[in-house]
C-alpha cells in the first residue's frame, strides 16, 4: 500500500477520532445530561448492551423511511407531470 494511499485512509479517520473525542470532552465537561445529549461511549455501550432489542426497532423505522421515500417520489413525479 503506497503512503499516498494511506494518507488517504488515515486522514479521514483520524478527523473522526478527534471528533468523536471532541464530543465526549464537552459532553463530560459541560455536565451535560445523558437524556439531552449522550457521549459516544454511552452510545456505543447502549448499542452494544441494547443492540438486539434495537435491531427490531430499526428495522420498523426503515420499513416507515422507505415507504415515505415511495410515496414522496410517486406523488412528486404524478405531480411534475
Amino acid at each position: 500500500m503506497s503512503l499516498l494511499r494511506l494518507a488517504r485512509l488515515a486522514a479521514p479517520l483520524a478527523v473522526g477520532a478527534v471528533l468523536l473525542a471532541l464530543w465526549e470532552i464537552v459532553v463530560r465537561f459541560e455536565g451535560i445530561p445523558p437524556y439531552i445529549l449522550p457521549g459516544p461511549l454511552l452510545v456505543a455501550e447502549t448499542l452494544w448492551t441494547d443492540g438486539p432489542s434495537l435491531l427490531g426497532s430499526l428495522m420498523v423505522t426503515l420499513r416507515v423511511t422507505l415507504a415515505a421515500l415511495a410515496a414522496a417520489a410517486v406523488l412528486g413525479g404524478g405531480i411534475a407531470l
